[in-house]
């Protein structure tokens, strides 16, 4: 039996903190999202703007993953920016998350690359 659990709840915060998943400053008063609990054991938190808690939630919903990582977040949503062109139509709001996590996670805009190579 697994004694893992994880809660999350949207804050706003007290104090400045940095979101975990793309490092940009969570000024007082910006709501974010605050997470806390047991995984394989051991006590953590965690926190993410609300951009990239939104970012999460397709992450979570599209991927299979269970666990978000910075790598394994860009990944995807290099992924899902270069499926928009296929067979595979995204919905544009997924699109834009992620266009928006790449440009926080790395400090740059998406480039055409990103998005698939018919658009180069």
């Amino acid at each position: 039996m697994s004694d893992d659990f994880w809660n999350s709840k949207t804050v706003k915060a007290r104090k400045q903190h940095r979101c975990d998943l793309c490092g940009e400053v969570i000024a007082p008063g910006e709501s974010y999202s605050r997470g806390a609990g047991v995984i394989e054991g051991d006590f953590s938190t965690w926190n993410e703007c609300m951009p990239c808690s939104e970012f999460a939630k397709v992450y979570f919903s599209e991927s299979g993953n269970d666990e978000i990582t910075e790598d394994s977040s860009v990944e995807f949503a290099r992924d899902l920016l270069s499926m928009s062109h296929g067979p595979c139509r995204v919905k544009v709001a997924d699109l834009v998350i992620a266009d928006s996590f790449i440009r926080r996670s790395t400090g740059r805009f998406a480039e055409a690359s990103d998005w698939g190579d018919d658009l180069e």
